[in-house]
């Protein structure tokens, strides 16, 4: 399921399908694995397509649509609104201190 516009790019230590099946379920659109390439040759992509597949199948998805941000919790659909930092409203909500300086009728001589 893609939420929203935006496409997410998992890149970096993709070694087999099992670790790509789980950048897509945290959300990734696509997975680079130009590393896993490098390292095992120009094949690897097929046998990383296999052990998705097998993955989408023990988890009962017909197609990785489904399986994109599965793991991803989403609590509204609705935009998020901004909220007031917790700094922000314990400030806000503190009684003014005390000033330590003294008042102009406490300087008077009497």
């Amino acid at each position: 399921m893609r939420v929203g516009r935006i496409t997410l790019i998992s890149s970096g230590g993709v070694m087999d399908g099992t670790e790509a099946y789980k950048r897509i379920r945290a959300g990734a659109t696509l997975v680079q694995i130009y590393s896993a390439i490098l390292l095992h040759g120009p094949y690897v992509g097929t046998e990383m397509l296999k052990t998705i597949k097998a993955c989408m199948e023990k988890d009962g998805f017909k197609n990785i649509e489904e399986a994109i941000g599965k793991d991803v919790a989403i609590e509204s659909e609705q935009k998020p609104q901004l909220q007031q930092s917790a700094t922000s409203a314990a400030t806000a909500k503190a009684p003014a201190a005390a000033s330590t300086e003294p008042k102009a009728a406490d300087t008077k001589q009497q």
